[in-house]
């Protein structure tokens, strides 16, 4: 219903205790969707990005965005040289087409710790993917 509609219509008495209801139930719903946004932010925020997307020279060291425990690390022809980090059970990070690795499977690590080493290369760019589980 819009406000056009409702300047034609004539209401009843329980038309408007109705739509007064309606109203007073999607306000309440509000804070519970504020919440939840805030919810997001907060766990997005928990995570900074990796390396120093502006750095000079050739190299540059890679960080753990938040601290969690090293799950894998491999090398494929997708995305090179990589490791997984994982979050608890909220989400985990991926970095990939590093030059070198610098920690190890299992080890538990910070966030800002260095855990690899990036080449600059115009042919593989630096990977980084923050995945929430459902």
């Amino acid at each position: 219903m819009n406000i056009t509609s409702c300047m034609k219509d004539d209401f009843t008495i329980t038309d408007i205790e109705t739509m007064g209801k309606n109203i007073i139930s999607d306000v309440t719903n509000i804070p519970g969707s504020v919440a939840t946004l805030h919810e997001k932010i907060i766990a997005e925020s928990k995570y900074i990005f990796p390396v120093d997307e502006y750095f000079e020279g050739d190299s540059t060291t890679v960080h753990a965005a938040a601290g969690g425990v090293v799950s894998e690390i491999g090398n494929n022809s997708d995305i090179g040289k990589y490791i997984v980090i994982r979050h608890g059970n909220e989400a985990e990070t991926i970095y990939g087409n590093l030059k070198e690795v610098n920690c190890t499977l299992n080890k538990n690590v910070k966030q800002g710790e260095t855990i690899g080493l990036y080449e600059r290369n115009p042919e593989k760019n630096f990977i980084y993917s923050l995945n929430y589980f459902d």
